[in-house]
């Protein structure tokens, strides 16, 4: 919103609209690896790889348009990997463990506001780690409860749904 003010507003207007197009359709599984094109631009696989919880894809493919930007900075994966044939495990970790879609657009407000302040100043909450003072991040093999490789199934509170 701010860069309308420093922009011509048809200049930003054509930007926001072309932006808002490609991040819908790179965002969709229907269109096959493309070779040619993923040597410059993002596509639907490699960005897909931006979206994975596999050890491999962490931190990888950050790219909105422009791929080479992965190139160029070492945080590029291939969608196909030779050295890890798994295939690709989509989301976040921890798991959210819920389908409530306000808690999913909200849940980084909720640990930062709750959890972390517990942890840290206040004011130093935004700038800071979410980790604990002196603590190290999980370790994330296959078999951790942090980022496990089934989908979130809850149970059914009694026998009267089965």
């Amino acid at each position: 919103v701010a860069a309308a003010l420093l922009f011509p507003w048809p200049l930003f207007s054509a930007h926001a609209t072309f932006n808002l197009l490609y991040q819908f359709w790179i965002h969709t599984q229907l269109v096959p690896p493309l070779p040619w094109v993923e040597t410059i631009f993002n596509t639907p696989s490699l960005h897909a790889i931006h979206h994975g919880r596999n050890i491999r894809a962490l931190g990888k493919n950050y790219a909105a348009i422009l791929i080479i930007w992965d190139r160029m900075f070492g945080t590029f994966e291939p969608y196909s990997s030779p050295d890890d044939p798994t295939p690709l495990y989509f989301g976040i970790i921890p798991q959210l463990r819920s389908f409530d879609p306000v808690y999913a657009n909200l849940h980084h407000w909720h640990h930062m506001i709750f959890v972390q302040t517990k942890w840290q100043r206040w004011w130093q909450v935004p700038f800071r780690h979410w980790t604990p003072k002196n603590a190290k991040c999980p370790e994330l093999s296959p078999s951790s409860k942090m980022n496990p490789q089934s989908k979130f199934d809850p149970r059914p509170p009694s026998n009267a749904w089965k």
